[in-house]
């Protein structure tokens, strides 16, 4: 296997990671102020 693609493969996965979870917490975020503001 080649060690610089599976570096890249890995790079990418680590980003898209960081995105999702990055993304859940805007999620979480945005719910509560949801809660607050139309309670």
């Amino acid at each position: 296997m080649n060690t610089v693609l599976w570096d890249e493969e890995n790079k990418k996965r680590s980003s898209y990671d960081e995105y999702y979870k990055r993304n859940n917490i805007n999620n979480l975020i945005w719910k509560a102020l949801e809660l607050i503001v139309f309670t």
